[in-house]
């Protein structure tokens, strides 16, 4: 048989059992779909014959450089499959194979374009989807399909699927990949059927449908209708949102495959998909299902004619119950803790999330509050790998599906987080009354955000007044531990109250995103995003705005230059008390302000309270630079007005017109209150700083530390524990050189943005890494401010170590409060990480700067000094 076995196989081969192996998982099951007679584009399958006449002269190479691949390590899986691929580049079919192939495509077919697809052995499997592991391309015509067959082998040895084998635990020797070669279906519609709800409702089927080609629900790529089906009764739930864009094949002349389109005007509010057709789509699904024995994610078309094709079906791989089963995720808390953090900072900042949310659990359910605040869930929402904070994001999944509601809001828990993948978890059981309670106390907080906003300010401005005049400065250990733990327990009584105002925001923004929709225009899917523009008292631009009144006093003093240049020379603020005026103004701003800068959360960086020469600089680069915007929101509120206007034409209604207000000016206020919370967030960690700073000095004087600043190296416990006697390690400087070393290799070793583990991440962490980078001058992320920009693309990763000039755009990986001082020029932002509510959106509305998050390898993608053209409505970038 393997002698015999042809290298081309056509749709109406005729084979037998065992043959799989030859033509791999995916077309094996399209062989079974059209022999029970279901509507299956025609298709051929390059076998693993093929593959192995083109890569097996390179196996033992290709071994080779796999026994050396350690995949725990990001960049070793990169270039194990760098050097894989660049072997195989080359590589091609025989030459009588690639014309027997084009032969059979042409023949009568010169229009037909056609889908490459991998089916590599095991694929499609029930143990082993491999979906999105190997590449697929779409739209090629014919005499471009063998380059893209060779394109598929290659996706074979990218390093997400060599992570993916390795993870499951398959052989990564000797891998053989057959390709699919499909004909084009022209779809009016398409998307995914999973015959059995992956959260566990045994009886409901779920469809996701998107105009166009499916293509664009896989990917994630446009906007999508969800319907849940019931076996039984055939009763439909759907969800429909607003849908603007959709994957179309583009012509014969067009430059790549597919291209991302506008939905018709008048059709992005309808549903895609007919009644009838959801339930034929259910009928045959569940046919499909009974025949391979088990739960099926099929993948569909609809044409034009509205005929139903089937395009594959894989089994349904449902998570394995492994009880120690973890995600880890740097969404949004990346923007808090970006790159390396050290141990202290990371330890106190999972103390405080910890005594933050079992506040939380306390103020929502009265009833039950006490058993779900012994859930283990909030001692572990955070996690530390290779020295970068991560979510814990099932433990926060966990936690959010006590809320009321959480099933409803997931999609706007995750737009609010960044996250960009759902996770599947079972919602926990709660007693109707502590149902009710709670709530009733999410009714409480929305109604009340605006007021509770000024309570919560005034509330921490009372602890900080007396913090600040502790006696930290020459207080000793013991006082010190007694002055963390005060705080920690003041901050902890309330601070739940910033989680109840993340709640506001989720659902203002989210309800204010679909009365916009709904009531004013389908068509403009950022019209939400244009009326929360131009926001004034912001607290994260009061820093900005201080140091623009500073530089504004030392401008406008006949000496102010020369007392600058003195000042920053001596070291100290001493030459300022000769204009009092300017010292009095500069001592204010950093009593106020002095906490904030670029990464400011990090104990470990020095803020300008303490090295009041950042602020100095900060002044003079203002001096410095002319083109700084000193009224940074004029434009942006001149453009909420337009917008505010065209609003209330639209709203004849009063009722919606009073209805509509209430959610817009409730969305404002909480995501000022969002603002304001982080400001003194950014305070309360300038105290904390002072204190282990002092707690640094003291144990160097005792000898305990080589330098003071080593204690960034330890935890809060362990210094604890040490200066209290309970220490299990009292060489603290053993402790802390090793430390050193780690974190020497953690500066080179960055990992994947999101893994998982089962068992300790640090010994069974798998990295989810990306395909090979796509190709091309264009990415699309998340749109969250709207308007155009173009300019020079400049990419940062140091704030501090760039000038800009007016209307160059940022590119960066994350941004924090402490960037506001370099986006005062830029003409727009485009951020890997982030979400729509992300401080970065917020910002980038408030100051009207075109604003595009989720851009995944932007950094990387997008040359520096490019020209660069972005829509902050649709997320579209582009540069050249």
């Amino acid at each position: 048989m393997t002698t015999c076995f042809p290298e081309l196989v056509g749709p109406e081969t005729l084979l037998s059992d065992g043959d799989e192996r030859f033509i791999g998982g995916k077309a094996w099951n399209l062989l079974r779909l059209r022999m029970l007679g279901f509507d299956i584009p025609d298709w051929w399958v390059a076998t693993t014959r093929v593959f192995e006449a083109a890569v097996g002269p390179h196996r033992t190479a290709i071994n080779e450089i796999l026994t050396g691949v350690d995949f725990a390590c990001p960049a070793s899986v990169e270039r194990g499959s760098m050097r894989i691929r660049d072997m195989l580049r080359r590589a091609d079919m025989p030459a009588d194979t690639r014309d027997r192939l084009r032969q059979a495509l042409d023949r009568g077919r010169s229009q037909a374009r056609y889908a490459v697809r991998s089916s590599a052995l095991g694929e499609d499997s029930s143990e082993n989807s491999f979906a999105g592991q190997l590449d697929s391309f779409l739209n090629i015509a014919p005499e471009d399909v063998p380059d893209h067959i060779r394109k598929v082998w290659l996706s074979a040895y990218a390093p997400g699927a060599l992570g993916y084998r390795h993870r499951k635990g398959l052989p990564i020797a000797d891998i053989s990949v057959a390709v699919i070669v499909q004909k084009m279906v022209p779809a009016a519609s398409g998307g995914v059927m999973f015959t059995r709800d992956p959260n566990g409702l045994a009886t409901v089927a779920v469809i996701a449908a998107a105009y166009g080609l499916g293509e664009g629900v896989t990917a994630g790529s446009v906007e999508a209708d969800t319907y849940r089906i019931d076996w039984t009764s055939q009763l439909i739930a759907k969800d429909v949102p607003a849908k603007n864009s959709q994957i179309v094949a583009c012509g014969p002349a067009g430059a790549s495959g597919i291209a991302i389109s506008p939905v018709a005007a008048g059709q992005g509010c309808r549903p895609v998909l007919r009644d009838a057709q959801i339930r034929r789509l259910c009928a045959d699904g569940l046919a499909i299902a009974r025949h391979f024995g088990r739960p099926q994610d099929i993948e569909w078309a609809i044409d034009g004619n509205g005929r139903l094709w089937f395009l594959q079906t894989r089994p349904q791989v449902f998570p394995q119950a492994h009880p120690h089963r973890r995600i880890w995720d740097n969404a949004n808390i990346i923007e808090s803790f970006p790159g390396i953090t050290l141990p202290l900072t990371y330890s106190f900042a999972r103390e405080l999330y910890e005594a933050t949310f079992r506040g939380t659990a306390r103020a929502f359910f009265p009833l039950s509050g006490a058993r779900i605040e012994r859930l283990a869930v909030f001692r572990h929402l955070l996690g530390l790998i290779k020295g970068r904070v991560y979510l814990n994001l099932l433990n926060w999944y966990a936690m959010l599906s006590y809320l009321g509601g959480f099933e409803t809001h997931r999609r706007a828990w995750n737009r609010m987080f960044g996250i960009t993948q759902d996770v599947a978890i079972r919602k926990p059981y709660l007693p109707i009354a502590d149902r009710l309670a709670c709530a009733g106390r999410l009714l409480l907080v929305l109604l009340t955000v605006r007021g509770s906003g000024r309570k919560f300010s005034a509330w921490f401005e009372r602890l900080y007044r007396k913090w600040q005049s502790a006696e930290v400065e020459n207080a000793d250990e013991f006082a010190l531990i007694d002055h963390y733990e005060d705080v920690l327990a003041r901050v902890a009584a309330r601070w739940h109250l910033t989680i109840q105002n993340d709640f506001c925001v989720m659902t203002y923004y989210s309800w204010l995103r679909a009365l916009c929709r709904r009531w004013v225009s389908a068509d403009r899917p950022a019209l939400h995003d244009e009326l929360l523009r131009g926001q004034t008292g912001l607290a994260s631009v009061a820093p900005y705005r201080s140091l623009v009144g500073l530089a504004r006093g030392f401008r406008q003093c006949p000496e102010g230059r020369a007392l600058l240049a003195d000042t920053r020379k001596n070291g100290s603020l001493d030459p300022l008390k000769q204009d009092p005026s300017l010292a009095e103004a500069v001592e204010a701003h950093l009593t106020t302000y002095g906490d904030r800068c670029a990464e400011d959360l990090k104990l470990e960086n020095w803020s300008p309270r303490e090295r009041p020469q950042l602020l100095l600089n900060d002044i003079q680069a203002l001096l410095d630079n002319d083109e700084a915007d000193f009224d940074l929101e004029a434009n942006a509120r001149r453009q909420r007005a337009e917008t505010e206007q065209q609003v209330k034409k639209a709203l004849r209604n009063p009722i919606k017109r009073i209805l509509f207000r209430f959610v817009l000016l409730n969305a404002r206020a909480a995501i000022a209150n969002r603002e304001m919370m982080r400001l003194e967030r950014t305070r309360l960690y300038g105290v904390i700083r002072r204190a282990f700073r002092r707690m640094g000095t003291v144990l160097e004087t005792k000898g305990a530390l080589s330098d003071g600043s080593d204690v960034h190296y330890l935890t809060v416990r362990e210094i604890f524990d040490f200066c209290r006697g309970a220490a299990v390690d009292s060489d603290l400087r053993a402790v802390i050189e090793g430390r050193k070393a780690n974190y020497r290799d953690y500066e080179n070793n960055v990992p994947a943005a999101r893994m998982e583990s089962d068992g300790s991440p640090y010994l069974s962490l798998s990295v989810e890494t990306s395909g090979e980078s796509a190709a091309g001058n264009g990415i699309h992320g998340t749109g969250c401010s709207p308007g155009i920009a173009r300019g020079v693309a400049r990419v940062v990763h140091d704030p501090a170590a760039v000038t800009l000039k007016k209307g160059e755009i940022i590119v960066a990986h994350s941004t924090d409060p402490g960037w506001i001082y370099l986006l005062t020029t830029c003409g727009g932002l485009v951020v890997e990480r982030g979400s729509v509510l992300s401080h970065t959106a917020i910002i980038g509305r408030e100051l009207g700067i075109p604003t595009v998050v989720g851009v995944v390898d932007a950094t990387t993608r997008i040359p520096d000094k490019s020209e660069i053209t972005i829509d902050g409505a649709t997320g579209v970038v582009r540069w050249q």
